[in-house]
């Protein structure tokens, strides 16, 4: 961000208290009075050229009176008196001072002293000093099919003023970089925008708009990349200082990271104090369209970002705010566009035969990569998936020959999220305390407990890691192991806790949640409430049994018996569309409701064999995969999740796909073959 402030007017108020004093004789001698000066100040934000404070902590004050008086006093107090003012016509300047005692702003008045009560002000109103700029430019050389053309206007914020452009100081059009500076620039706001262009077109790829604080003697240096390829960001707030001194937070609303291209959409500036004394300007791409609290645009198909600027009148008063999002081709709300593959072979990201993928509460992606040994970090980029960091398995204490079976990630606070991952060869877990800041990651805990079980109904020896989860409310993970004859397999909590230095229970039956009595669960679906596994032609679930409690009960499971066996046909996944319904997918789409002792249920064709089904954290929308032309079908979650509506297909690019997994905002979807994936395809939601 280019380093700014927003230094306010100031002024000063200066009572004079004056009595004549009379004398008892005839001549009239020199009379000297008591001045009484208050200060008054605004406080504001201030982001500062780099080592050059702009916060003002005191001020001098001088003057020069009647024959030949003086006055020259320093002070930090917002009130102070000086005695003995001579009587007449004084001159008074007032300079404010930051902690380096450098002089920030100043200003003068001319005032009588006589002998009644008289006040006048002060208004510091000059900034002082001149200062120069240098701006770093970056984009995606990559992008460009041709070579770069950058548009830079540097325009001071009041005044009309009239001062030289920044210019092109150097360009590196193969790395994608340039620098552009100006010197002697007076102090004061002044308002940054830039376009990039490719030569011959009229259109800009992207642009911005950024308020710079210029001050005495100081560059003030920025660094901005063209984010073309950004992923869509939460706004960014503008906070001001209006004329009492109170901050005033501002916030762009009416936009979401993800909106319909070619659809008018009125986006404001809010806060809960008065703005109106506010100059606001908006920029689309760096280009202005528009003036007020709230503006009107239609953004094209694309990646763009929408700046607004908010002024006061006073001097140097200037703030900026920022929000990126993409605009994306018209369809059906909930729909996926039909996404883009990457492909192993033709990135840098690392896949294999066997891997675990998992979306993190910030939408980045966790790939662990077995055949590589290495998990990875990766951002999502306009259907696309950029390596932002990796982790070779030895470096976060995976052993030799051990591989992640699966991963699961939740939300401790905005800045650290707990990563749950169980391990093959040996069997075992680990919880991983993760910085969405930095990501960095770092190992808080792993093992596992005796080899035998104690599960209240018998002992049981996990042999094999299936699944992962994490349970937010319980601050556990969730895991399935399978036992060693593959006859059976065991659901179990453990802990998130950093501090512990055992993961599991001391007492195993509180970890045990149940047994799934028909073999190996081949698919998985949990939430804070319940846990739901099963296999082709079973499943079993686990529902919350208290608030109170670690471990929650078994639900009794359903089999191929009686009245289910003609509808839980080849089944192949499960999804929980409420804490009351679990949705079963095969041949069928059966909604199993738990109302009664779970024995009611509703069933429909699908009309094709699902090889998946997912639903999104907000229980708004479930997609599954057309196993025969490997479409994304979407559906409605309806009337509490008690039935789903089918809405929009979309055809994908991909091959042999059976696995889903969605971000939390719902927005990304993932889509890949389990069994072995060399690529994933990335699509894209309007929510």
């Amino acid at each position: 961000m280019v380093k700014e402030t927003t230094m306010k007017k100031l002024f000063i108020v200066i009572s004079i208290l004056s009595s004549i004093m009379l004398l008892a004789s005839c001549e009239e001698a020199q009379s000297h009075e008591t001045l009484r000066i208050n200060l008054a100040s605004d406080s504001s934000r201030s982001i500062l050229p780099e080592d050059f404070p702009l916060n003002i902590v005191s001020y001098r004050i001088t003057g020069s009176g009647p024959a030949g008086a003086s006055l020259d006093i320093e002070t930090s107090k917002t009130s102070t008196t000086v005695d003995g003012m001579a009587v007449g016509e004084w001159e008074l300047q007032a300079t404010a001072l930051n902690e380096n005692g450098d002089a920030l702003v100043r200003g003068s008045t001319e005032v009588r002293i006589t002998g009644r009560s008289a006040n006048t002000t002060i208004y510091l109103d000059e900034l002082i000093g001149k200062g120069d700029v240098t701006i770093n430019l970056s984009w995606d050389p990559d992008v460009l099919t041709s070579d770069p053309v950058i548009i830079v206007e540097f325009i001071p914020e009041y005044d009309g003023t009239e001062v030289d452009n920044l210019t092109e100081y150097s360009i590196n059009k193969a790395e994608g970089t340039a620098v552009y500076k100006g010197t002697d620039y007076p102090s004061g706001s002044y308002r940054l925008s830039a376009r990039l262009y490719e030569q011959g077109k009229p259109e800009a790829l992207a642009g911005f708009t950024e308020v710079v604080r210029v001050a005495d003697g100081q560059t003030s240096v920025g660094t901005i990349e063209f984010d073309m390829d950004k992923y869509p960001s939460e706004p960014t707030p503008i906070e001001l200082v209006n004329t009492t001194g109170v901050p005033v937070k501002l916030t762009i609303t009416g936009l979401s990271d993800t909106v319909t291209a070619g659809i008018p959409i009125t986006v404001s500036l809010t806060s809960d104090s008065d703005i109106e004394s506010f100059q606001i300007t908006w920029h689309l791409n760096g280009e202005m369209i528009g003036d007020g609290e709230s503006i009107e645009l239609t953004p094209s198909e694309g990646v763009h970002r929408l700046d607004a600027v908010a002024s006061t009148s006073r001097t140097g008063a200037s703030g900026s705010a920022s929000f990126n999002f993409e605009a994306i081709a018209a369809a059906d709300i909930g729909a996926p566009n039909q996404g883009n593959i990457i492909y192993e072979s033709s990135s840098d990201i690392e896949m294999g035969q066997t891997m675990a993928v998992e979306f993190l509460p910030n939408g980045e992606v966790i790939i662990a990569s077995n055949t590589s040994r290495v998990l990875q970090i990766c951002s999502v980029v306009r259907s696309s998936l950029v390596l932002e960091k990796s982790y070779p398995y030895d470096d976060i204490g995976i052993d030799a020959g051990q591989t992640i079976a699966d991963i699961a990630a939740g939300e401790v606070t905005t800045k650290e999220y707990s990563i749950f991952a169980i391990m093959n060869s040996p069997i075992e877990a680990a919880v991983y305390s993760y910085s969405p800041e930095t990501r960095a990651m770092t190992l808080s805990v792993k093992g596992m407990t005796d080899d035998d079980i104690s599960t209240g109904s018998g002992e049981f020896t996990p042999a094999n890691a299936l699944f992962a989860g994490i349970n937010t409310e319980r601050n556990a993970g969730i895991a399935i192991f399978g036992d060693q004859t593959r006859r059976y397999a065991g659901a179990f909590l453990f802990t998130l806790d950093a501090a512990t230095t055992s993961i599991f229970e001391d007492t195993d039956e509180k970890n045990f949640l149940g047994m799934f009595t028909e073999g190996y669960p081949e698919f998985f679906d949990y939430d804070d409430t319940m846990i739901i596994a099963g296999e082709t032609a079973y499943f079993a679930g686990y529902a919350d049994k208290g608030t109170e409690e670690l471990y929650t009960q078994y639900l009794a499971p359903l089999s191929l018996v009686d009245e289910y066996e003609s509808v839980l046909s080849n089944t192949e996944g499960v999804a929980i569309l409420s804490k009351d319904n679990v949705l079963i997918v095969g041949d069928n789409a059966v909604i199993v409701n738990g109302g009664n002792a779970w024995n009611d249920y509703e069933s429909e064709p699908l009309g094709f064999k699902a090889s998946a089904v997912s639903v999104t954290a907000d229980k708004r929308y479930v997609y599954m995969i057309d196993e025969d032309d490997g479409a994304l079908v979407s559906y409605k979650v309806l009337d509490s999740g008690t039935r789903i509506e089918e809405f929009s297909k979309t055809q994908t690019k991909g091959e042999n796909l059976d696995s889903i997994r969605i971000s939390a905002s719902g927005h990304t979807i993932l889509l890949y073959d389990d069994s072995a994936c060399d690529a994933i395809t990335v699509m894209s939601v309007n929510r």
